[in-house]
């Protein structure tokens, strides 16, 4: 069974978010932080107890910290892959989180079903949701 992680301080775009994937996939396991430190936290507890997070769905602006700084911290964690879903359109930005070695960036604006449909189609690339 897939697991999944959600970074965002946005709680409720956690909650549409989980919404969306719920629909798509009843089998899969969600958590979800809402900054950085806890992200690693839950990670590293996750992946002792259960195995890694198959994908950790990043937003790029965590309040006051950036989700790139996040990034390798969450892989030395123990996350497989890792996705940024974000409204910002900064090439630079999103520069760095490719850098950095995202799998792919996501934006909102593209609605929660779109986003959904893609982030199953990553973590389950044979499956015909994406």
């Amino acid at each position: 069974m897939p697991s999944i992680i959600i970074v965002d301080d946005d709680i409720d775009i956690a909650k549409l978010l989980r919404l969306y994937l719920r629909r798509l996939d009843k089998e899969i396991n969600i958590y979800y932080s809402p900054d950085c430190q806890h992200a690693v936290d839950n990670v590293t507890k996750i992946t002792r107890e259960h195995g890694p997070i198959d994908l950790c769905i990043l937003d790029l602006h965590l309040g006051s910290s950036s989700g790139v700084e996040c990034i390798s911290q969450l892989r030395t964690a123990g996350t497989k892959k890792i996705v940024v879903l974000t409204a910002y359109t900064r090439s630079e930005l999103i520069e760095q989180a490719r850098s950095a070695g995202v799998s792919e960036v996501l934006f909102k604006s593209k609605g929660f079903e779109w986003v959904a449909s893609q982030i199953l189609g990553i973590i389950n690339p044979h499956s015909s949701t994406s």
